[in-house]
């Protein structure tokens, strides 16, 4: 039944909690996300400007985010990672349109030999005698905002009806819509994705997945706009980046 459907719609769900820690770049504190579904490490260009920095190389390659949003890097800098006092460094790729600060991947994680513990909201760190040092995780700064129906809105039998949204947030680009899960057990299927808030309004795609029409009343709160990423924000490169990481390892 639909039950049944939304249970298991659930289960294979990619994670919903994006890993957040206290850090140091370059001295300049923030939040970091620490994603597993990435291969690299991702600065925000408008952060890298706040902070005291080497030298920037200019680079230019294609990536694509988990919703297939380009992502565009336009550089590659040397920072310094301080967590808990233990100084890492990397060298991550600048993004002119990532959703958050900054983005540690797996060439961070791995290199540092990070062991995450989902299941105790912590990771581990080593420090300089090879101890394990502890570090808990910590809510996002940002603020989530509720995205409401505008209108009264009849969703034809298997269709798909794109529908005005309204938010608190007056103006705002690249914020990630996420659906809320008892949707899914409903048959009414609505995609992550990136949106642009104008004057407290956009738009969002209704899939109705079942033979009868639906009906959802005016300020149904559908889902959650929020500047930050639950899904993994990274989760494909080209080949050339590929070629450039087996590269840098064998160095």
């Amino acid at each position: 039944g639909a039950l049944d459907g939304g249970t298991s719609s659930k289960r294979i769900k990619p994670s919903t909690s994006p890993v957040y820690i206290k850090t140091l770049v370059n001295n300049q504190p923030t939040q970091a996300i620490i994603d597993t579904g990435s291969a690299i490490s991702i600065i925000h260009s408008n952060f890298l400007k706040t902070i005291q920095h080497k030298k920037f190389i200019p680079i230019s390659y294609k990536c694509q985010t988990a919703n297939s949003t380009p992502l565009h890097l336009v550089g590659q800098i040397e920072l310094e990672i301080k967590i808990s006092n233990i100084k890492t460094t990397i060298v991550t790729y600048v993004a002119t349109n990532l959703i958050t600060t900054i983005l540690l991947g797996n060439d961070w994680i791995n290199s540092n030999h990070i062991h995450l513990f989902g299941d105790q909201q912590r990771l581990t760190i080593p420090d300089q005698y090879n101890r394990p040092i502890s570090v808990s995780y910590v809510e996002p700064n940002d603020i989530n905002h509720a995205a409401t129906l505008v209108n009264q809105i009849t969703l034809p039998l298997y269709s798909q009806t794109l529908v005005d949204i309204n938010c608190q947030l007056k103006h705002g680009e690249d914020l990630i819509f996420e659906p809320h899960d008892n949707y899914i057990s409903k048959s009414i299927f609505m995609p992550h994705t990136l949106v642009n808030i104008k004057d407290n309004q956009t738009k969002i795609l209704l899939i109705n997945a079942q033979n009868r029409q639906q009906i959802l009343s005016q300020h149904t709160r559908i889902g959650t706009l929020s500047q930050h990423s639950t899904l993994s924000i990274f989760t494909t490169s080209t080949h050339t980046t590929n070629q450039h990481f087996d590269s840098k390892q064998h160095h």
